[in-house]
C-alpha cells in the first residue's frame, strides 16, 4: 500500500547508557563513527560540526566513561598526527550501524496517516 496519506515519519536518537553510570550522546557517538571514517580527531569533529577542542574533550570524557579506550591518537612528525578507534571503538560503531539500520527499518514499517484525506 503506498503512503499517500502519510503525514509524517519517526525519528528517534540513540545514545550509549555505560555501565558506568555516564551515557555516551547520539552527537558523541556520531563523532566516534566520523573518526573512524577519518582516522582523525579534527577530520570528524569538522564531519559533524564540531569544534577541534570540543571534539579533543568529547574523545576523552568518552574513553573515560567507557572504562577503557575508543579512540587512541598520536602526535606527530612531517606527516602529521591521527588517531583511530579501538577494537572496542569499532564495535560500538558497528554495533550502532546496525541497530541504526534496524530503526529505520522499522520506522518504516510504521505508518501514521492523515485519516481526512
Amino acid at each position: 500500500m503506498p503512503y499517500q496519506n502519510k503525514i509524517g515519519n519517526f525519528r528517534a536518537s540513540l545514545s550509549l547508557c555505560l555501565n558506568s553510570g555516564g551515557w555516551i550522546s547520539p552527537r558523541r557517538l556520531e563523532l566516534l563513527a566520523a573518526i573512524g571514517r577519518t582516522n582523525s580527531i579534527s577530520n570528524g569533529a569538522k564531519a559533524v560540526g564540531m569544534t577541534y577542542r570540543g571534539a579533543w574533550v568529547a574523545v576523552e570524557e568518552m574513553n573515560s566513561l567507557a572504562g577503557v579506550p575508543l579512540v587512541k591518537s598520536w602526535q606527530g612528525g612531517h606527516r602529521g598526527g591521527g588517531a583511530e578507534l579501538t577494537e572496542v571503538g569499532q564495535q560500538l560503531v558497528v554495533e550502532l550501524s546496525r541497530l541504526s539500520a534496524l530503526q529505520t527499518q522499522l520506522f518504516q514499517s510504521v505508518a501514521v496517516f492523515n485519516e481526512f484525506d
